[in-house]
């Protein structure tokens, strides 16, 4: 997601943009500024996330994934 700040024209934040990798298996999200001359202030944040990944992908609507952690 990308906005501009309501007093100043010359900064985009940036928060949790999506990083493209050539590896599908991480996600790599960015989060920070965009000035207008295009330099970039940023930390990126990433990680496999396949528990996350399990839970919000599940096969019916309404029905969460057992991610098999933890519990027995």
């Amino acid at each position: 997601m990308r906005f501009k700040l309501p007093f100043n024209n010359r900064v985009t934040v940036r928060l949790f943009d999506e990083v493209k990798t050539v590896d599908d298996q991480y996600a790599i999200r960015d989060i920070g500024f965009e000035y207008k001359d295009g330099s970039i202030d940023s930390v990126a944040v990433g990680g496999s996330f396949a528990t996350a990944r399990g839970w919000f992908s599940s096969d019916e609507e309404g029905t969460p994934k057992d991610s098999k952690g933890d519990t027995p």
